[in-house]
């Protein structure tokens, strides 16, 4: 439409870590860039916790005054594999207290996200975006993902893929 605006997302890729996000996101405002929303990723094996995650995104909307999205995540619904490649996650040290690798343990996860992106200050939490629910495992195709998207080792989807629409 002729009226339409194309919205510009800053991403950073440390999305449980203050510090360097207010650093970064601090750094663009004192420079002068432009953009209307902050996207973060957020792994809590390779980030933090959960509170950790919250926290960040908290100040940073607060802080900038931007709306803010978790624009990529994910989480286990087994720590098994259906292939011969090595997971990304694959043992219990890897997961979060209270979010165990089941199905029921990833939709649990992603309805806490999405209730904590929502509750940021001022309504500035948009959403959450799953990266790669669709990477599942196939002959030929191996992947280090398949216990991480929303299908299970039968290609069925995962209540996790429900969480997202509905938290």
């Amino acid at each position: 439409p002729k009226n339409a605006k194309c919205s510009i997302m800053i991403h950073h890729d440390r999305g449980a870590d203050k510090a360097i996000c207010e650093r970064f996101f601090g750094d663009l405002k004192r420079d002068g860039v432009k953009y209307d929303m902050i996207g973060l990723s957020y792994y809590n094996w390779w980030h933090g916790t959960l509170a950790q995650a919250e926290e960040n995104m908290n100040n940073l909307g607060t802080k900038f005054k931007k709306p803010v999205m978790i624009v990529e995540t994910a989480y286990p619904f087994t720590l098994g594999w259906s292939d011969n490649t090595g997971n990304f996650v694959g043992t219990e040290g890897q997961l979060l207290p209270g979010y165990p690798a089941t199905p029921v343990g990833q939709a649990a996860f992603l309805t806490r996200l999405h209730q904590l992106v929502k509750a940021i200050p001022n309504k500035l939490g948009v959403g959450v975006v799953y990266w790669a629910p669709e990477y599942v495992a196939t002959p030929g195709i191996p992947t280090p993902y398949e216990n991480l998207c929303l299908f299970d080792f039968e290609h069925r989807v995962l209540p996790g893929a429900s969480a997202l629409g509905n938290p």
